[in-house]
């Protein structure tokens, strides 16, 4: 068994790929506005959604190459933006290994409500050969994450990669990691290099 971590797929977000300025958005997609906050809109419904769709499917196929049935995945928050547990379970079913969901900002009641889920916390720690690691959404200061002065390590999303790479703390965001879990091996060379 392997152990993998990742955070901020929002699966089937479109605006994340504007926010994040992740790659499936293609020329002539988005339009200038006036009325949303990053000053673009998508150019229809269709493209916006056709886009989300094509994001999950590289997170999904992704994911699916590295982690095998029976590995662990500590998924720390912002899983998906849909509106039916249905739409969870299927994406839940499709994705390899058993998923421990620490709870971000967006991870509504559906997210939070659906079957398949290996665990669904907040925040937490864990031991992987030894190593104690500290789970959670959000960046805890060094001052504030549980364990530190065991020398425990602190895993994060939410960030998009404007989070700390390095010594002790790690935003583990698939915007930081090409889109696809990593796994114990490769969160310990970054933390101890």
């Amino acid at each position: 068994m392997n152990y993998f971590w990742t955070a901020d797929s929002h699966c089937w977000h479109a605006n994340i790929l504007k926010y994040c300025n992740r790659p499936w958005i293609r020329e002539g997609d988005l339009v200038p506005s006036t009325e949303t906050r990053d000053g673009l809109a998508w150019v229809s419904k269709e493209v916006a959604r056709d886009r989300a769709n094509e994001m999950t499917e590289a997170i999904i196929e992704k994911w699916n190459s590295v982690v095998k049935d029976g590995d662990t995945v500590y998924h720390l928050g912002d899983f998906a933006f849909v509106k039916t547990v249905d739409r969870v379970e299927e994406l839940l079913g499709r994705l390899n290994g058993d998923i421990h969901l620490y709870v971000g900002n967006h991870d509504n009641k559906v997210v939070r409500k659906s079957n398949g889920f290996a665990s669904i916390r907040r925040e937490g720690l864990v031991i992987v050969d030894d190593v104690k690691i500290w789970n959670s959404h959000r960046r805890f200061t060094k001052e504030g994450w549980n364990n530190i002065k065991d020398g425990a390590w602190h895993c994060f999303g939410h960030a998009h990669g404007k989070g700390s790479q390095g010594r002790f703390e790690l935003d583990v965001g698939v915007d930081c990691h090409n889109f696809t879990p990593i796994s114990f091996e490769q969160v310990s060379e970054i933390m101890n290099g």
